[in-house]
């Protein structure tokens, strides 16, 4: 008897503890309510992944010097050998790259020298290319216990593979049931809610209505994904009828914005799961959602911003500038349309905090479900939004100069690398206007070449020379 009572009891314990607990983390911060919970979870997350950090330190500094012990030191001599070919190179190379800038006669000249620079550039972009890195999962400083990431260290201590262990189950026995159910409650919600909003007419009503169940059903959704969102400056919270710009590295930039605000989203018009999403959101107010693809498209989206701005009534437009997903390393080229549009923006900046999940939708690998549960399998969504001053175009200032210092302002303010390349390159090639832009600049530094006199052709042709010589002695010598 007793055991029936206990296997009833333990039964009851199973099947309704997550739904109490669901309803408890969805009710309570779908409301604005914070009890804290998150930021003890999230401390949790850094100290546990402190110790991981710290093993696998202590790991490698044994692994390191057993390698060193195990040197034979007859390579001594050798190595002096490299270095000392290593810097005749080198000392070769900076004759070569020196650049004569004294004054005198300036004539169009071309000498072997001059490719050195393409040579340099190409070796670095081979090594270390800022921007094709850009459209791929930031490498992590440390493990945070994911298989998927590029850190992976299961095989470097049995304590890390007993975590591992336990947040694998942690992760998908317990968190993941637990946020499907808010996911697929706050789904519900979200496109119910905005078809019994769309069925309205338009008036200050159907406007409040729209503003208080978006956000609640945004805040349900953020809940499913863990989020922890710390909002800065909220004194610079874009107005009514203003045009809002910001740093892109996935659709949750939505999620995260619309917790705080609701907006009016411009962006690109999708299918599958994420075009159910934009359906619903487009039934219950004026968003625009276009193929960035199709010129007529593009055209009717500025007329439908411009009339939107010059109402104050309306929400605020959220837009993402640099038209694709980039994974929040950096900030690349602001597209001018949008600048063209209003003479002030408000720019607000987001920054994730990786470790515990990656938020970068790769979507030439995934869909966006799949992506969604990437991260109901993560750890959390952490990140930093911080509302900027409005700015205001000077005058005389084109469109594209405004964009770039609007760019410049988001990328400072979150620490983030600011490029000038277009992020439409993970997807198209390079333009010709681009390829002639470099081109002309290698012809006008061509043209500013001081023209060599016989002594420097002489030495150039000994030093080539001499690197042949010293590649077959290196060669000889390995």
């Amino acid at each position: 008897m007793m055991f029936n009572c206990l296997g009833e009891l333990w039964l009851y314990v199973i099947t309704y503890t997550p739904l109490i607990i669901s309803v408890y983390l969805l009710i309570i911060p779908t409301f604005g309510i914070k009890t804290g919970i998150s930021r003890c979870y999230i401390k949790l997350l850094m100290s546990i992944f402190e110790f991981c950090r710290q093993t696998i330190e202590k790991q490698e500094r044994k692994t390191r010097l057993h390698q060193l012990r195990s040197i034979d030191l007859e390579t001594s001599s050798d190595e002096d050998d490299k270095k000392d070919h290593e810097e005749k190179r080198n000392a070769i190379k900076d004759f070569f790259l020196r650049n004569d800038n004294e004054d005198g006669d300036y004539v169009h000249e071309f000498v072997l020298s001059d490719i050195f620079d393409f040579i340099v550039r190409g070796i670095e972009a081979v090594a270390d290319d800022e921007v094709t890195k850009r459209f791929s999962t930031e490498e992590l400083q440390t493990w945070n216990l994911l298989t998927r990431t590029n850190k992976n260290y299961l095989n470097v201590s049995y304590k890390l593979l007993l975590f591992w262990s336990i947040g694998w189950i942690f992760r998908f026995c317990v968190l993941f049931p637990i946020r499907m159910f808010i996911f697929v409650f706050g789904m519900l919600y979200l496109l119910i809610t905005m078809a019994l909003v769309g069925l309205l007419k338009e008036c200050s009503f159907k406007k409040w209505l729209y503003d208080h169940t978006s956000v609640i059903a945004f805040r349900m959704l953020s809940r499913s994904l863990s989020a922890t969102i710390n909002y800065h400056d909220t004194q610079y919270k874009p107005k009514g009828g203003s045009l809002c710009v910001a740093n892109h590295t996935s659709p949750l930039d939505v999620l995260i914005l619309h917790n705080d605000n609701p907006y009016a989203i411009v962006g690109q018009l999708h299918g599958g799961f994420l075009g159910l999403i934009e359906t619903a959101l487009n039934r219950a107010t004026s968003h625009c959602f276009f193929d960035r693809f199709e010129v007529n498209d593009r055209s009717a989206v500025v007329r439908k911003m411009r009339q939107h701005i010059m109402d104050p009534k309306k929400l605020p437009i959220l837009i993402f500038p640099e038209g694709t997903c980039i994974n929040n390393s950096a900030v690349m080229m602001f597209k001018k349309g949008s600048f063209e549009v209003a003479d002030v923006v408000y720019p607000v900046a987001i920054k994730y905090d990786q470790i515990f999940g990656d938020p970068f939708w790769d979507s030439s690998k995934y869909g966006y479900f799949t992506y969604i549960i990437r991260m109901m399998t993560s750890w959390a969504i952490v990140c930093d939004v911080w509302y900027m001053k409005p700015m205001t175009r000077e005058d005389h200032e084109s469109a594209v100069d405004f964009a770039n210092r609007v760019k410049k302002a988001i990328a400072r303010r979150g620490g983030l690398v600011d490029l000038e390349w277009d992020g439409q390159l993970k997807r198209q090639r390079v333009k010709p206007e681009l390829r002639a832009k470099v081109q002309s600049e290698y012809s006008r530094k061509l043209s500013t070449k001081k023209a060599p006199n016989p002594s420097e052709l002489f030495l150039t042709n000994n030093a080539i020379n001499s690197i042949n010589t010293l590649e077959t002695n290196i060669s000889n010598t390995n």
